[in-house]
């Protein structure tokens, strides 16, 4: 079975308890013992095969 093709493009906004340039996020160990945070997306173009993404929305925590 074929992966389809996907693609997005977007704004990413990203808040978490760790300095500047959260250290998790190139496997190194968070800056106050565990990194707590949150980030939301909007895809404004994208696909996932034959599936359009375009003004999609995600939050995360």
């Amino acid at each position: 079975m074929a992966i389809p093709d996907w693609f997005i493009e977007g704004l990413c906004l990203l808040n978490c308890s760790c300095d500047y340039g959260c250290p998790c996020e190139a496997n190194a160990d968070p800056t106050y013992g565990q990194c707590e945070g949150a980030f939301g997306f909007k895809i404004e173009e994208g696909y996932f095969g034959d599936v359009r993404l375009d003004g999609l929305l995600l939050a995360a925590t």
